[in-house]
């Protein structure tokens, strides 16, 4: 699959509060960040899973305090374009009510949906 704006656009819409991360694949060789997203569809359903990858990153932040090795609710997710035609991501995680656990940041060139 090629890299295309479009996919900006959906990741942009994508309701992610309460919504689960499921894997994060970082490849420092690559400079390629993959999140896998596990999307509530309905009940009685199993959950979409959605996965994204970001080609072109910098800038990556990651604080993280977690009190045990279990999943990471998303609280809130923030897309900025940027000049020069790169963007910006920072996903707010929980892993408990009200407890902020980890917020993971970076820049990036493009993205697709895998």
């Amino acid at each position: 699959m090629s890299f295309f704006m479009g996919t900006i656009d959906e990741l942009r819409k994508l309701e992610l509060h309460d919504q689960c991360i499921e894997h994060i694949e970082i490849d420092f060789d690559e400079e390629v960040i993959r999140i896998s997203f596990s999307i509530f569809v309905d009940i009685g359903l199993d959950d979409a899973i959605i996965i994204f990858e970001f080609d072109g990153i910098r800038r990556l932040a990651i604080t993280m305090d977690l009190k045990e090795f279990v999943y990471l609710q998303i609280y809130s997710h923030e897309l900025i374009t940027m000049p020069g035609g790169e963007f910006s991501l920072r996903i707010l995680m929980l892993q408990g009510p009200s407890e902020p656990s980890a917020d993971l940041s970076f820049i990036f060139k493009r993205c697709r949906k895998l």
